[in-house]
């Protein structure tokens, strides 16, 4: 009886082990989709078919259904995935854009990196136990600009970005990856960033100008979705921790422009985050909680037990994950945007502040203010009729940026070879010839 009694107390105390945030040790896969809208996926209602593999995987897992990046390019927005702090924080403010401009003025070629006290997503892991892995195809994301902080190994494809290439190099290091278990694995898939390429089956070659070009971009996010399917098959990640994030949106003419790196309107700001853990993770509900990029690395910190940062404004969402926490307390989000010039600028040329239902953005035009909950697309300005919560907001952010810590901001001199820079003008990062 005493024998039972023991080794029914032995069993209790290992599954307490086991189960409580920190202990568990899965392999975790982390995926950023560069320039991937929310509302282009159907898990977020879209009526094509654009992504039928996520949405499975959705079904499993939880959606948030309000993840706002912090800018609307991938040097910021990636760097405060990577860092868990925002791009004024973290100072990657300035990546491989306007070169040829930057060259005329007499500016050195400075790429701007994640600074090396900046503790990084691949750190953590490392620090936790874990082998760190990293594919990544957009230039932004490079050794160069610090992004291999912590990794074991950091893999560039280029040029091109069609997500073959990253299934075949996850394929070519399969064995290695699998061989060194628990892996933190960093996978950046570059399209469905333009130019955009038609792909069957939904690209329609019989439209013309803007539909033609949406219909492109809907048939590359097709492209990815299928690429990740066979990779999530091909690596076993059935039991793994699986999240998948977008670095930013883009537009589609709904505020006159295509493109991204220009505004920080909802098309560009919001983001989708799935998150699929069997056996850790409740699945099949969502989340409406506003959250940031900013939260993901405080996450996956409580993930594997790690100390959360004091730097860091991120907060850890793996209480909601597990469904032990009904939701957040009430906290204002933010995002900046410098332009391509970056290196002459001390300040963002444009802020948004996220609190409550209401976003705030400055920038040269004005304040412009929109309310969330009506105003899904940030069409309808709301500014004049709340000039007292403009001015609020605006104190909030200047608040905000003054008493947080700062990271000194760091370069890296470099050299663009030819290939680089017709790669770098093809996806609209360097001007004139």
């Amino acid at each position: 009886m005493k024998r039972a009694l023991w080794l029914t107390a032995i069993a209790a105390i290992a599954t307490f082990f086991v189960l409580r945030p920190g202990r568990v040790r899965p392999d975790i896969v982390l995926i950023t989709v560069d320039t991937l809208r929310q509302d282009h996926l159907p898990l977020y209602g879209y009526d094509k078919d654009t992504s039928p593999f996520l949405t499975t995987i959705a079904h499993d897992g939880v959606v948030f259904e309000n993840a706002y990046a912090t800018s609307s390019w991938t040097a910021p927005a990636t760097a405060s995935i990577f860092t868990g702090l925002y791009p004024f924080q973290h100072g990657v403010v300035a990546g491989r854009m306007a070169v040829r401009e930057l060259q005329k003025s007499g500016l050195p070629l400075r790429l701007n990196r994640i600074p090396r006290k900046a503790e990084t997503i691949a750190e953590v892991m490392k620090s936790a136990g874990y082998s760190t892995w990293a594919i990544t195809q957009n230039a932004n994301v490079s050794p160069e600009m610090g992004f291999d902080q912590g990794f074991d190994l950091m893999s560039r494809h280029s040029p091109g970005q069609r997500a073959d290439d990253i299934t075949a190099k996850v394929l070519e290091l399969r064995p290695r990856i699998l061989s060194r278990r628990p892996y933190f694995l960093y996978l950046h898939y570059m399209a469905p960033h333009s130019p955009y390429e038609g792909h069957e089956p939904l690209f329609d070659p019989a439209l013309e100008g803007d539909a033609r070009r949406v219909s492109a971009y809907d048939s590359e996010i097709r492209h990815v979705d299928d690429h990740i399917g066979r990779v999530f098959r091909a690596m076993g990640w059935e039991t793994a921790l699986f999240m998948l994030v977008a670095d930013h949106g883009e537009e589609l003419g709904d505020h006159g422009r295509f493109g991204h790196a220009k505004t920080l309107y909802a098309e560009v700001l919001k983001v989708p985050v799935v998150v699929r853990a069997p056996g850790l993770v409740p699945g099949g509900f969502r989340i409406y909680d506003r959250i940031s990029q900013v939260d993901i690395l405080p996450t996956l910190r409580d993930v594997v037990g790690a100390r959360q940062s004091k730097a860091s404004p991120g907060v850890t969402l793996w209480p909601l994950l597990r469904g032990a926490a009904r939701g957040l307390p009430a906290r204002t989000l933010y995002a900046d945007l410098w332009p391509a010039h970056t290196l002459v600028l001390r300040e963002p040329w444009q802020r948004a502040t996220i609190d409550g239902h209401f976003k705030l953005i400055q920038g040269p035009g004005g304040p412009m203010l929109f309310d969330l909950d009506r105003d899904w697309l940030d069409v309808h300005n709301r500014a004049d009729a709340y000039p007292d919560l403009v001015l609020d907001l605006r104190r909030r952010h200047q608040e905000f940026e003054a008493r947080s810590p700062r990271l000194e901001r760091e370069f890296e001199d470099t050299v663009l070879d030819p290939q680089l820079n017709d790669e770098l003008r093809a996806l609209g990062y360097v001007q004139g010839k």
